[in-house]
Order: C-alpha cells, then sequence, then structure tokens
C-alpha cells in the first residue's frame, strides 16, 4: 500500500457485517472489523432483530470505539432475514466503492480489506473477489480442510465468464467475497433468491470477471446451530427442492433479461448464459465420487478454452 496516499485518495471501502444471534462470537468478529488497516474504510454492523444480546454487544462496542474507520449501526424491526438484511446494507446503508461482506461469527485478518482493494484497483476488469479461509470450529480450533482449499500466499486467479459457462467450477464463498459497486448499481436488490450468495457470483460474470485469492484473509465459523447448518442438515421435501428451484431460476432469468436489455452481455455470450442459468436452477451438486463427477472434472480443463474459442468465433 502507498503509505504516501492521504486517507481521501484511496477508494471508499464498506465493511458489512451482518449478523443474527451471534452473541457468543460477534465481539471477536467485530474486533477484527476495527482492527483493520485500510486507510478509507466505514464499518456497517447490522442486526436482524436477534433475539440475545447481539446487537447490545455491537452498540457497546461501536459506542466504545476510537478508531479512524466510521461506524453504522443499525438493527432491523422486525426480522427481515438474509436476503433482505443483505439487500439493506448493500443497497441502503453502505457507499463504499468496494463492499465486503462478513458474517458476524467470522474473523477477517487485518490486512484482508487492503489486500482486497489493491488487487481490484490493478484489475479493474474484476467485478468481484474471494478468498481462501481458514474453517475453524466453535471454540475457534482450526479444521482441516485437506487438498481442496489449497492456500498459498500472494496466489490469485482471475476468472472470465467463459471460465463459469465451462463447469471449471461452480462458487467461490460468499463469506469472504467482496464486491464493486457495479455490481450493486447495475442490478436491483434481490428479490426471489434464498442462495444471495449464488445469484451475486452470477451478477459479477454477466459484468466483468472475477477473482480468487489463495491466501486465507477469513476465518470462516463452522457451527452446528447457525442458520446455514440447520439449512444444510434439514432433511428437505421435494415441495422444498421445487421451491428453491423455482425461486432460484426466477431470480437468475431475471438478472438474465436485465443483463440482455442492457447490454452487459454480448449477442454471442447471451446463449450460453441462459444455457448456464438453466443448469444452475436444476442442479444438485453431485458426490464427487461419482464417475459423472471424474469425467466433469477431467474434461473441464478443456472446455473452458473452447468457449473461448466459440466466443471469439462467434463475435
Amino acid at each position: 500500500m502507498n503509505t504516501n496516499k492521504t486517507k481521501e485518495q484511496y477508494p471508499l471501502a464498506s465493511f458489512c457485517m451482518v449478523a443474527y444471534n451471534e452473541e457468543k462470537f460477534i465481539a471477536e468478529a467485530v474486533k477484527a472489523a476495527f482492527a483493520q488497516d485500510y486507510p478509507n474504510m466505514e464499518i456497517i454492523l447490522s442486526d436482524d432483530c436477534s433475539s440475545d444480546r447481539t446487537y447490545e454487544i455491537m452498540k457497546e462496542m461501536a459506542a466504545a470505539y476510537k478508531g479512524p474507520h466510521k461506524v453504522i449501526l443499525n438493527r432491523n424491526n422486525p426480522n427481515l432475514g438474509p436476503r433482505e438484511n443483505f439487500n439493506k446494507v448493500l443497497y441502503e446503508l453502505a457507499h463504499g466503492e468496494y463492499l465486503f461482506i462478513a458474517a458476524g461469527d467470522d474473523i477477517s485478518r487485518k490486512d484482508r480489506v487492503s489486500i482486497c482493494v489493491d488487487l481490484m484497483e490493478k484489475h479493474q476488469e474484476v467485478m468481484s473477489m474471494s478468498v481462501a479461509s481458514k474453517h475453524i470450529d466453535e471454540e475457534g480450533n482450526e479444521i482441516p480442510l485437506g487438498d481442496w482449499n489449497r492456500i498459498s500466499t500472494g496466489q490469485y486467479s482471475i476468472y472470465t465468464l467463459a471460465d463459469y459457462i465451462s463447469y471449471d467450477f461452480y462458487l467461490f464463498s460468499g463469506d469472504s467475497r467482496v464486491l464493486r459497486r457495479k455490481v450493486i448499481e447495475a442490478f436491483p436488490p434481490l428479490q426471489f433468491s434464498y442462495a444471495e450468495d449464488t445469484m451475486l457470483f452470477v451478477r459479477s460474470f454477466m459484468l466483468g470477471n472475477v477473482a480468487y485469492l489463495r491466501e486465507p484473509l477469513v476465518c470462516y465459523r463452522q457451527r452446528q446451530n447457525s442458520i446455514m447448518w440447520k439449512s444444510r442438515k434439514k432433511k428437505k421435501t421435494k415441495d422444498d427442492i421445487r421451491r428453491f428451484k423455482e425461486t432460484s431460476y426466477k431470480q437468475l432469468k431475471a438478472d438474465f433479461d436485465l443483463a440482455v436489455k442492457n447490454d452487459y452481455l454480448t449477442s454471442a455470450e447471451a446463449p450460453f448464459v441462459e444455457w448456464k442459468i438453466e443448469q444452475l436452477a436444476s442442479w444438485l451438486r453431485p458426490k464427487r465420487k461419482t464417475i459423472w463427477w471424474r469425467c466433469a472434472h477431467r474434461l473441464s480443463k478443456y472446455s473452458s478454452a473452447l468457449f473461448n474459442k466459440i466466443l471469439n468465433y462467434l463475435e
């Protein structure tokens, strides 16, 4: 980071923390937000009408904070749910050029904002970025992840729309994502979706590229009584699955129609993106040990290059 620049010469970053019933972990999460070393930053603490002391802890810490960052405290009343809490923070409360998403039980490394803004400033085509994360349990002990989440300091990749269409990957973690403001300005608040992280991810690809940094700038907490954990473990009925697919498709299709109308996508890209969202809306991720997954995984390294050649030819 260039230490000769004044605070105002750095683009404003919004550190957006959303929380619900996180009283055991919220203090550590807020402390990490306050410790960020980026010069020009606002910190938004948004509680979704928790039934425990989450908001009170946020309020006490905000009142006691004497640091350089502006703190915006919000409490929804009544409870809005995850989607509308995200919408309120991203579309109403945040003012930054870069919007960092943070959960009330996760811990960000003090240089998370600085590193991500620096990389995205160098790559203006990148609309969103995620980073590697260390997974921790409720007591803060690290959970081994194996080879699939390889960590390498400073190493990053930038992916194009063609990469995403090719099924090279499904989704980078939403808990460590930063969005460029252009993503918020180009699309309206989410209306239908249950999976906010997936929709913001796809929107980013419709506008530009997506980056992934293999450096652990976030500690992601796995706990059994979290909303996400309960949702994953809850046995889904056929109606649940049908409702999820229909709702996801509505959001994806609305975003696609807007992208076509506003020329975010070229005429060559549009048919492939439409095919992709059809797959996303109906796709249940296969187990990694199935023959289908092994074949797709081996072919994926070739398909991205193929899609790029097809798009270049059509254009």
